[in-house]
């Protein structure tokens, strides 16, 4: 009798520490990676090939853009986003993406419910270019979170880099 009631006991303890859903990973998986590569084939190819038409092809019409001056919670449309773009382009030269890294989902959160959405995608690298009237070269550290609609486009994005760090380093008073 013992035995049978800590058997009892072992079987709902173990059943207890299983999960309680099903997930099915690798399509969650196979699905981030194709937004990352969706990000570099577009956004990343696109500035470092200077073509604004392939980085906006990426984002949905109705994209919500917090840039890094904006206020937080504070959010501006494409065409914002995409005048941001052809300024860095005529003001910039050489722009590469190195150094990345990205992430997708989040186990904890202190906004909202854990998530384990491919979709919500965060990536930090640095980017490096020239100034074009200075030929001064630029290195910042920069951090975005992208999340991708079913469509596959970025209906919200929000960056993130060190805007005063930049334009001191185009004046010469910091350097990489």
């Amino acid at each position: 009798m013992n035995k049978s009631i800590l058997l009892v006991l072992a079987v709902l303890a173990l059943s207890c520490n299983q999960p309680t859903e099903s997930l099915d990973t690798s399509k969650q998986k196979e699905l981030f990676n194709k937004n990352v590569d969706s990000f570099k084939k577009k956004f990343v190819a696109g500035f470092k090939s200077e073509d604004p038409g392939l980085m906006m092809s990426l984002f949905a019409d109705s994209l919500k853009w917090n840039n890094p001056e904006a206020v937080s919670g504070v959010y501006k449309s494409k065409q914002d986003l995409s005048e941001a773009i052809d300024f860095y382009l005529e003001e910039f030269d050489d722009i590469t993406f190195l150094n990345d890294v990205y992430f997708g989902g989040s186990h904890y959160s202190s906004e909202n419910e854990a998530s384990n959405s491919p979709n919500a995608v965060r990536i930090f690298g640095d980017w490096n270019t020239v100034h074009t009237s200075t030929n001064t070269n630029i290195s910042h550290k920069w951090m975005g979170i992208i999340w991708f609609n079913e469509d596959g486009e970025v209906h919200q994005f929000i960056d993130y880099f060190d805007v005063s760090g930049l334009a001191l380093q185009i004046e010469g008073k910091y350097s990489r």
